[in-house]
């Protein structure tokens, strides 16, 4: 489980993994991430699971239960990887983290310039998020 992500600090939160692995893609057990009983959790659109493995194996951690488990919606580049198009990802993250600082609409916006900058392309709302 990839758990050490620089994003989601620079999205605006706490990584509960940062101090805990030396390693960029630790393996956690499942005893480890209920002792850290994260708030929210992401996930790799690449992983092998879904919402619903969350509901059955980890239901009683808190992000689950508030619904708060979130797959990255890059499905136009990784968000997630340590590349140019992370800043992307740090910016979804920063809006499922604070809402009522940076909406969805600003992110879409946000992304839809960033892609017309770099790639001279446009992207629905729909295909970006």
């Amino acid at each position: 489980m990839w758990v050490k992500f620089v994003a989601y600090e620079m999205g605006g939160g706490i990584n509960v993994s940062a101090n805990s692995f030396d390693s960029f893609w630790p393996k956690v057990s499942i005893e480890q991430v209920y002792e850290w009983n994260p708030e929210y959790i992401f996930y790799p659109p690449y992983a092998p699971f879904d919402e619903t493995t969350f509901l059955e194996a980890w239901g009683d951690l808190t992000a689950v239960k508030e619904k708060k488990v979130f797959r990255f919606p890059s499905s136009l580049e990784a968000w997630d990887y340590p590349v140019h198009s992370s800043i992307l990802g740090a910016l979804w993250i920063a809006a499922k983290l604070h809402p009522d600082l940076y909406s969805s609409n600003a992110l879409v916006k946000d992304i839809e310039d960033y892609y017309s900058c770099f790639y001279h392309v446009k992207f629905s709302a729909k295909e970006l998020i």
